[in-house]
């Protein structure tokens, strides 16, 4: 089976349509006192780190336990994408919910 575009460009499509999401949600999501891009940046940075470590622990895992060419559909892959997401997407809706508690020195 051949892909239609190769994974690197697929990977790049699918970080960008993260990023250009991240801020409605996050300006939804945000406390009333936090600022607007450092809402944007808490949000798409817990996303990233959170949906990363969950990737990275569910897909070795998996693999070891599947038999050899269960991972090469798209659907296991799928799935564990969405897991990710939802585990970032709860991450970073937790923290930019919360009012800001320091403030930098002038």
């Amino acid at each position: 089976m051949t892909m239609p575009f190769p994974p690197i460009l697929l990977s790049l499509g699918v970080a960008a349509l993260v990023l250009l999401g991240s801020w409605p949600i996050a300006q939804r999501l945000r406390h009333r006192d936090q600022r607007p891009f450092a809402a944007f940046l808490i949000f798409t940075s817990m996303l990233i780190l959170v949906a990363a470590m969950v990737w990275w622990g569910l897909i070795f895992p998996t693999s070891a336990i599947l038999p050899p060419g269960a991972l090469d559909g798209y659907l296991a892959g799928v799935v564990i994408l969405l897991i990710s997401l939802a585990a970032g997407f709860a991450a970073g809706a937790a923290l930019v919910k919360r009012p800001p508690n320091r403030r930098m020195p002038r």
